[in-house]
């Protein structure tokens, strides 16, 4: 039988990003998972996930480099910081190097008001919707060149599973809280210390919210719904469950770049970019007949 071609063998490589991290954009990309007591940080093919490790630097290989105009990396359904910058003793529990993905889409986007952060300072700015689950699409030749490595080359278990139908692998990580998360120390306070910023968060003002839709047609590979939830409620056992968490992104500028508005999309530039993102978590608990949504 003849062998398949690097044509045949080549697609989409998505990865999906749940839960708390933080994105540092310079041209590529810099993922970092902060250092959350009781949380669970594993990546890997979905229902077959393997524990990152801590103080690991991972990067990404096998993906080609996009040869069109870059990816917008941000949208309107995040929060936005201005003139933030990581701190030096930050505590990351791990990051991982990507290169400028082909595509980048913010999806399951929940409604945010005004109300759920008194008195922000001024650098912090927001539009109306939060995107709960953010996917980086890269283009490859062949899946068997997929590899995620450490500082010393280690090859991370991750066996990368290629769907012939739809000619995608997907490659999820999660940081996500386990139910006995400290709830004194949200996600939220967490993340903006990272990044030495203090924005008020109120709990009580969140109240009831719609889940997000869980499917998106337009994002290849990714049309099991549970893929797209978040740890603990994509579990086989938890499909009949209130998604008990749900985390999205917020994206920052650091000073000495442009200042967009909550409202512009900022794109990633080809060299130089230093924007930089970072996640908040929110709990929804059933109450009633409703599910109310308190910080993580």
């Amino acid at each position: 039988m003849a062998q398949p071609t690097s044509a045949s063998r080549g697609g989409t490589l998505n990865i999906v990003f749940h839960g708390t991290c933080a994105y540092l954009l310079d041209g590529s990309i810099r993922a970092i998972i902060p250092d959350v007591a009781n949380y669970t940080i594993v990546a890997g093919t979905f229902l077959n996930e393997q524990p990152l490790k801590k103080g690991a630097r991972y990067h990404l290989k096998g993906v080609k480099v996009p040869s069109g105009p870059t990816a917008r990396i941000s949208t309107d359904a995040n929060l936005f910081l201005l003139g933030a910058s990581l701190k030096a003793d930050a505590a990351i529990f791990c990051e991982l190097h990507l290169p400028p993905p082909a595509n980048f889409r913010s999806v399951r986007c929940m409604n945010v008001d005004q109300k759920w952060f008194p008195s922000p300072p001024t650098s912090f700015k927001f539009s109306s919707q939060l995107a709960l689950v953010h996917v980086l699409s890269y283009d490859f030749d062949d899946p068997t060149e997929l590899v995620i490595l450490d500082k010393a080359n280690n090859r991370f278990p991750w066996e990368p599973k290629f769907n012939h139908q739809t000619k995608t692998v997907n490659l999820h990580f999660y940081s996500d809280p386990q139910t006995n998360a400290p709830q004194a120390l949200p996600a939220f306070t967490t993340l903006t210390d990272l990044f030495g910023q203090t924005v008020p968060l109120d709990t009580s003002a969140i109240g009831l919210f719609v889940s997000p839709p869980n499917v998106y047609p337009e994002i290849r590979g990714l049309e099991e719904p549970m893929e797209l939830q978040d740890y603990n409620s994509s579990r086989p056992q938890g499909k009949a469950e209130q998604a008990p968490y749900n985390c999205t992104k917020v994206v920052g500028i650091v000073q000495g770049t442009a200042q967009a508005p909550a409202k512009t999309n900022l794109a990633i530039a080809a060299t130089g970019s230093a924007s930089l993102g970072f996640s908040v978590s929110v709990k929804g608990e059933v109450h009633g007949g409703g599910a109310a949504a308190t910080s993580s």
